[in-house]
């Protein structure tokens, strides 16, 4: 019988109603805002019920604006990116703006 087998009879051994214990939940998903999102009136509009948790950073990291034009982050030793980090509402993520040209109908 291997460790994990152990452990887990051990466990139902110890603590009968362990069997009948809902798994745990999972972490709550957090938001690295960084670019546009620094802003805390648009990410309320893109992310409503999102949780403000803090200033957050990511280090051998860089803020660029890439070839299509959009804010993004790559490696880059020495480098610090800053954001705010957020708790988004269950079940949702940040809307993005739309990207691209608005269509003509001429």
């Amino acid at each position: 019988m291997g460790m994990q087998a152990q452990l887990a009879q051990l466990n139902v051994a110890l603590n009968p109603d362990a069997v009948h214990a809902h798994p745990p939940a999972p972490p709550p998903t957090r938001y690295f805002g960084y670019g546009s999102n620094l802003w805390i009136h648009q990410m309320d509009t893109r992310c409503p019920g999102n949780t403000l948790l803090g200033v957050a950073f990511l280090r051998d990291w860089r803020w660029i604006i890439n070839t299509r034009g959009y804010a993004t982050i790559v490696p880059s030793p020495d480098s610090v990116v800053y954001a705010l980090l957020y708790t988004p509402p269950p079940r949702t993520r940040p809307r993005r703006p739309p990207r691209g040209r608005p269509r003509s109908s001429t």
